[in-house]
């Protein structure tokens, strides 16, 4: 509350700064449920369960991948 007394009136009404956290984590879980969603047809845990120390980037680049391939559901484009 002392910070935010430096900005305008409107931003201490809107709390553009130090927004609630419970907002912020309902905003969060409803994020992580969308890429779940979206990457339910890749197998990235299988990357991540690989010993070796680039598993986690592995994982990550496969995700990417998957989600920027034409073929994956939802990427193709309309005639």
């Amino acid at each position: 509350a002392k910070a935010l007394r430096e900005y305008s009136k409107t931003d201490q009404d809107q709390k553009p700064v130090g927004r609630d956290v419970d907002d912020a984590i309902t905003l969060t879980l409803s994020l992580v449920d969308t890429l779940r969603g979206m990457l339910a047809g890749y197998d990235w845990k299988t990357d991540l369960a690989k010993p070796g120390p680039k598993r986690y980037l592995n994982a990550v680049t496969g995700s990417v991948n998957y989600l920027r391939d034409v073929a994956t559901p939802g990427n193709q484009v309309e005639e």
